[in-house]
């Protein structure tokens, strides 16, 4: 579909579209913003030129995150949300956190310690917070390669091209019809006109 309209697509073999999203955003010169309801793209803030339009509710609403953001909303430094992903789980990616560690705590050990390795290496963590973190060590482990965005992705395509008006209308009509998303297809046929430069 997105073939037909002739919008610009890329792709990464052997990756996730967030590891390509990723891998776009670190090497692209100059200010990125990638909309998306994947809070794992929350990392990306780290690069000062990367900011998240973190979709609320839908496309109408939208959240700007950047570390400012992660610090206000999560009390973490604005750097460190993957570290803090990783402690207290998040469920939408099956990420189960450390037992017994969840956001109040976690946020708590980012705030003092600043990382998740600082944390680990602490002399003076409570015996009760480095038994969790003990009987949590395989996870930590295996959390931080599940969670982390790969940033050199080989990615193919992505060009950012834009149409003002669907490259192929005829194999459109006939994906619209066959899939029964006419009304949507309008819909996008109309954003592409307003969004273009000579509309």
């Amino acid at each position: 579909m997105l073939d037909a309209f002739g919008v610009s697509t890329a792709a990464s073999e052997g990756h996730e579209a967030e590891d390509a999203i990723s891998s776009i955003a670190v090497r692209t010169d100059g200010p990125v913003e990638v909309v998306t309801g994947d809070r794992d793209l929350f990392q990306l803030v780290r690069h000062p030129h990367v900011r998240v339009l973190y979709t609320l509710r839908g496309v109408s609403e939208l959240a700007t995150v950047d570390q400012a953001w992660i610090h206000e909303k999560y009390g973490i430094p604005g750097d460190r949300y993957m570290d803090y992903a990783i402690l207290r789980g998040d469920p939408s990616d099956g990420l189960p956190g450390v037992s017994g560690i969840g956001e109040k705590t976690a946020s708590e050990l980012l705030r003092r310690y600043g990382s998740l390795d600082d944390i680990l290496a602490a002399k003076d963590l409570s015996p009760t917070v480095r038994a969790k973190l003990t009987r949590g060590a395989d996870y930590l482990v295996g959390a931080r390669t599940v969670v982390a965005l790969a940033e050199d992705c080989e990615v193919v395509g992505g060009d950012g091209r834009i149409p003002a008006a669907p490259a192929y209308p005829d194999r459109l009509r006939d994906l619209a019809a066959r899939l029964a998303i006419t009304g949507p297809v309008e819909r996008l046929s109309a954003a592409l006109r307003l969004a273009s430069p000579a509309a």
